[in-house]
């Protein structure tokens, strides 16, 4: 299988790149191929909703950027013909193929206990377990009334408080990447588990993948939050915060805590547990191979992996991660203000908000809520909130 028809694949096929990306080593492509490969990745982390790149802006590139061998090109960018359905199966029996002798050398030397094998046995999962599936029909009128069904307010999955509902336009579709980020101690998992409880109580079923606190820790808050209790007061009466919360919706929730955890991880328990809501409480704690944990090589993996989840699974995905040291004392927060990225991150959501406030705000319990990127409604104006830190209730102003 050359060069050329894989890079007609990833070019083609957004859902392949996604799918494959991370399995491809720059070995794998002569110079200008590594070229064209990652102005592919550029290409899509710019824009997110571009499903293919066309050959001509390739070309272009080419062209303009003066690059060393652009003349080898032409008869690399020539696609027509390729068959991409057998390519894309082609790369993955290949990569598979690669995976499980890797896994087998681990195996036949006994080096089980070696920091290795999880990450072999992730690769080759992941791999073996490709869901990207080629739709091989159109929509029919009915497929069509269904899905503008989806987009009726009373389908919507709202998103609280209810001033936050109403500045994204009464909610949201599943499919929908939602990423909230502040500073250290100014909210993010208080905004992630008013959201939850009000999930909860509407009968949504929510997958809380934890990696940051411990997890009784949080259920503790999540069980005050639903019964409307302190900490200390469902510590003294356990049974009875309990009986209320289930009242409530509580048996709708699964949490789970990883320790950080994988993509393949993630998509395992969303395939089998099929929530309506997927909070990752972070985002950016979650392994990679070959990445250290909140590099950049890890972030530009992680974004459109989780994206894939949400997309193939039907769910909302809602992300949770830090803003960075420009952020700090800041009340209303930028894109720029997500810790360890400008752009990678940022181009795979559709909706982004930050949670923003100084000291004074901090004390008095006012944050001010900015949304960066707001593809429901596109409102853009800051929203005041207050919060009630001692039940993790934020209340709309």
């Amino acid at each position: 299988m050359s060069e050329r028809q894989v890079l007609a694949l990833l070019a083609n096929n957004r859902g392949a790149y996604e799918q494959y990306a991370a399995y491809l080593e720059d070995e794998d492509f002569s110079s200008i191929g590594r070229t064209v490969y990652s102005f592919l990745r550029d290409y899509y982390e710019r824009d997110p909703d571009c499903t293919s790149v066309d050959v001509s802006d390739i070309k272009h590139y080419l062209d303009t950027a003066t690059v060393k061998g652009s003349s080898e090109a032409n008869g690399l960018l020539e696609w027509d013909g390729v068959s991409l359905p057998n390519v894309e199966e082609a790369v993955r029996r290949q990569q598979l193929q690669a995976r499980g002798y890797k896994l087998a050398e681990i195996l036949l030397t006994n080096d089980v206990e070696h920091a290795t094998l999880p990450i072999a046995l992730e690769e080759y999962y992941s791999i073996y377990t490709n869901t990207y599936i080629h739709s091989s029909s159109r929509d029919t009128d009915d497929d069509i009334l269904d899905l503008l069904a989806s987009l009726e307010r009373d389908n919507l999955i709202k998103i609280y408080p209810h001033s936050l509902n109403e500045h994204l336009d009464g909610g949201v579709t599943k499919g929908t990447t939602i990423t909230i980020f502040a500073r250290p101690e100014m909210g993010k998992s208080l905004m992630s588990i008013n959201a939850t409880a009000g999930w909860l109580r509407d009968g949504h079923k929510v997958l809380y993948v934890g990696n940051e606190d411990p997890k009784a820790k949080m259920i503790t808050r999540i069980l005050g939050r639903i019964a409307g209790w302190t900490k200390h007061e469902v510590l003294a009466k356990p049974k009875d915060a309990l009986a209320i919360a289930k009242e409530k919706g509580f048996d709708n929730l699964d949490f789970r805590a990883l320790t950080p955890g994988t993509m393949t991880e993630l998509d395992q328990l969303v395939r089998t547990t099929e929530p309506d809501i997927v909070v990752l409480d972070q985002i950016f704690n979650f392994e990679v191979k070959g990445a250290e944990i909140g590099s950049i090589q890890a972030i530009r993996q992680l974004a459109p992996k989780a994206r894939t989840i949400g997309k193939s699974r039907d769910v909302v995905m809602w992300q949770v991660t830090q803003a960075g040291d420009s952020g700090e004392g800041k009340i209303e927060l930028c894109m720029g203000d997500i810790e360890g990225t400008n752009t990678a991150h940022q181009a795979q959501q559709d909706i982004i908000i930050g949670v923003g406030g100084n000291e004074q705000m901090k004390r008095s319990g006012h944050r001010t809520l900015t949304f960066p990127k707001n593809k429901e409604s596109g409102d853009h104006e800051p929203l005041p909130v207050r919060f009630e830190d001692a039940i993790n209730k934020v209340h709309s102003i």
